[in-house]
């Protein structure tokens, strides 16, 4: 299960949409988000995968974190391109904190989070996309259109919270920041 704790995050689309519900419609909308993090988020998916995509090369352009326990920076296949992975979790809660205090963190509940694609990247990083879908109150979808393409943190909490998180910490070397195209939308 996908757990983050106020990770960064890419909101590259919003999509609001009407759902028939028997004879009514009910708003519903997917918010598709982009993360990027260091290779070790793999084990939320399956603990294998690190491994599976990634090798420690004998040609390593940063030869100080070889001693790094479990540091595995290249990809073991570089041609290989993005993929899907099949996974969908319902009751999710999730938070998208779009300002500089808890007052301005927009929380969704009972979301669906589903359709996440993988992109393996050279130096031990991964980008993973993923959607969130959920029933929008009045207000919600406009605050969200206005943060497109914008990085914001964001908190993922599964129905179960006895499942371990995934923090962001901006001082560990383990981090990524987004990729320079994301600069200039930063959030507040």
């Amino acid at each position: 299960m996908l757990n983050l704790q106020r990770t960064k995050c890419v909101i590259s689309d919003v999509n609001p949409r009407a759902e028939k519900h028997g004879p009514e419609h009910e708003l519903a909308c997917d918010i598709n988000l982009q993360m990027i993090g260091a290779n070790d988020f793999l084990a939320f998916l399956n603990d294998d995968l690190k491994q599976a995509l990634y090798c420690l090369s004998g040609t390593a352009q940063q030869p100080e974190l070889l001693d790094e326990p479990g540091h595995l920076p290249n990809l073991r296949f570089p041609e290989m391109s993005s993929f899907n992975w099949d996974y969908k979790g319902e009751g999710y809660t999730t938070t998208l904190h779009l300002g500089i205090d808890d007052n301005s963190d927009l929380t969704l509940y009972n979301c669906v989070l589903n359709k996440i694609k993988v992109t393996p990247k050279e130096g031990g990083s991964v980008q993973i996309d993923f959607k969130v879908a959920f029933y929008p109150e009045q207000g919600e979808i406009e605050k969200l259109c206005m943060r497109i393409q914008d990085v914001i943190d964001v908190t993922l909490t599964p129905p179960s919270a006895d499942v371990e998180v995934f923090e962001s910490d901006e001082e560990s070397p383990e981090v990524y920041e987004p990729e320079p195209f994301f600069e200039g939308n930063t959030a507040a």
